[in-house]
């Protein structure tokens, strides 16, 4: 039997990716508004060249001014959303090493276990915390 400390640890990991796991369902939804946004962007640059194309724009400074803004808040929503996106691929990254680290430790400690009792014996475990 794998000590409780193993145990929690594993426990630890499982709540942790059930968090990246809500998380990632939120930047999932970002995404499908980054995608509307790009869509909205496509229609507003579409209006511009309309604009433009019928002399409704006569100031060229006020057309570069309306051009630039469209690219502005392009750019601003791209960068929030990446940067929300590298946050889960460093934490899951973070959490592989964690869950490598604590199997290496496990395998050390029971060298007779086999990798499927290790695993059963974990699974167990957190079945009985309800984190599965």
């Amino acid at each position: 039997m794998i000590q409780e400390i193993f145990l929690k640890r594993a426990a630890n990991i499982r709540k942790e990716f059930l968090s990246i796991q809500k998380e990632a369902n939120n930047y999932e939804r970002a995404l499908n508004g980054f995608v509307k946004m790009i869509d909205n962007t496509s229609n507003n640059v579409e209006d511009f060249l309309e604009r433009l194309n019928s002399n409704a724009l006569s100031d060229p400074e006020k057309a570069k001014q309306d051009l630039l803004e469209i690219f502005v808040n392009l750019e601003n929503e791209y960068n929030k959303t990446s940067s929300s996106i590298g946050n889960v691929e460093d934490k899951i990254e973070h959490l592989k090493k964690d869950e490598l680290t604590l199997f290496r430790d496990i395998k050390q400690r029971y060298p007779e276990l086999s990798d499927s009792q290790i695993k059963s014996e974990i699974q167990d475990y957190i079945h009985k915390l309800k984190l599965s």
